[in-house]
C-alpha cells in the first residue's frame, strides 16, 4: 500500500501480505492514523512493515500486528501528539526505528526475534515508555544515539548464546534519562551480555532501574565513563558478581562501583527474583518502595 501527497489518511483493519515490498509506505503525507492492521511478510527481501519518510507529519501508528519484516516500523516523530502505540512486532532486523524531535513510543511489544535491535532511538526529546521487549536472542533492546530522550518503565529481556544488551547509550549522546526500567539478561555470553552499556556521552540520569544479568555477563558495562551523570537507586544483580566493567577492571562489589561512578549511594546488589523471563515484575521484597520518586 503506497500513499503519496495525501492529507488526513486513516488506514485500518487491513490484512496485507507482502513479498518484496514495504507493506505500508508513506511519503509527503499529513495527519496519518494507521490502526489495527495485520501485516505479514513471507520473503527475505529488505523491507518494512510501516515506513514513513521525513516529510510526513502528524503520525499515529497503533495496535498493528507486524510480522517478519526486516524493519517493523520506521518513522520520524516531530510533534508531542505523534505516537507509536500498542503495536505487536516480530522482526528480522529492527523492531521500531524512530527519529525526529518529539513524540512517544509506548506500550509496544517486540517479541521472539533474533539478531535485532528492538528499538532504535536516533531522535531527540522522544519518550520511550512502557514497552515490552521479550523472548529475544543475540540482540540489543533499546539502542540510543539521540539526546534529551526519556526511556522509562520498559521491560527488556534477552537470552541466547551471544550478544545481549538491554540498554545501549552510544557516544555523542547527551541528557538522556534512563528511569524505572527492568532489564533481564540471561545470555551465556561472558563478555557481550550487558544489562546497560555506555559507549560515551554525558549528562545522563540513570535511576530506579533494575540491571539484572543471570547469565555469564555484566549487569553494567562502561566503555567510556560518562561525565556529569547522576546514578542512584538502581538494583544490580549478577550471580557471578559482575556488577560492572570499566577500563579492563571487573567490579564485584557495589561499594567499589559506586566510588567509580561517584553515585549509586542508595543502590542495591540483590536478586530481583523476576516472575519469569517474560514477566519482569520483581518478587524481591527488599526493593519494594526502595526507589526515588522521579518526575
Amino acid at each position: 500500500l503506497f500513499v503519496r501527497n495525501c492529507y488526513n489518511v486513516y488506514i485500518a483493519e487491513n490484512n496485507i501480505k507482502s513479498n518484496a515490498y514495504n507493506s505500508i509506505d508513506l511519503k509527503k503525507t499529513e495527519k496519518l492514523h494507521i490502526q489495527a492492521n495485520k501485516l505479514y511478510n513471507n520473503s527475505n527481501y529488505l523491507n518494512s512493515g510501516i515506513i514513513s519518510d521525513d516529510s510526513c507529519l502528524y503520525i499515529k501508528i497503533d495496535s498493528n500486528e507486524i510480522i517478519n519484516f526486516t524493519n517493523g516500523i520506521f518513522s520520524k516523530l516531530e510533534f508531542s501528539s505523534d505516537s507509536i502505540f500498542r503495536n505487536y512486532i516480530k522482526t528480522r532486523s529492527v523492531g521500531i526505528s524512530v527519529n525526529g524531535d518529539s513524540g512517544i513510543v509506548r506500550q509496544n511489544i517486540i517479541d521472539t526475534s533474533t539478531l535485532i535491535n528492538a528499538i532504535n532511538v536516533s531522535g531527540n526529546n522522544l519518550k520511550i515508555l512502557q514497552n515490552k521487549i521479550i523472548n529475544l536472542t543475540q540482540s540489543k533492546g533499546i539502542n540510543i544515539t539521540g539526546s534529551k530522550n526519556l526511556v522509562a518503565n520498559n521491560f527488556v529481556s534477552i537470552g541466547g548464546l551471544g550478544v545481549a544488551k538491554g540498554i545501549v547509550l552510544n557516544s555523542n549522546t547527551k541528557l538522556n534519562n534512563i528511569i524505572h526500567n527492568s532489564i533481564n539478561i540471561y545470555s551465556s555470553d561472558q563478555i557481550n551480555g550487558r544489562g546497560i552499556e555506555i559507549l560515551g556521552g554525558d549528562t545522563f540520569v540513570i535511576k530506579n532501574n533494575i540491571f539484572c544479568n543471570t547469565g555469564n555477563g555484566f549487569a553494567s558495562y562502561l566503555q567510556s565513563k560518562p561525565l556529569a551523570t547522576s546514578w542512584d537507586y538502581n538494583v544490580y544483580y549478577s550471580p557471578l558478581k559482575k556488577i560492572g566493567w570499566y577500563n579492563n577492571i571487573t567490579y564485584d562489589t557495589l561499594s567499589n562501583w559506586a566510588t567509580l561512578l561517584s553515585g549509586d549511594a542508595n543502590s542495591m546488589f540483590i536478586n530481583p527474583f523476576y516472575v519469569s523471563n517474560v514477566n519482569l515484575r520483581p518478587n524481591q521484597r527488599f526493593i519494594n518502595g526502595a526507589g526515588l520518586l522521579y518526575p
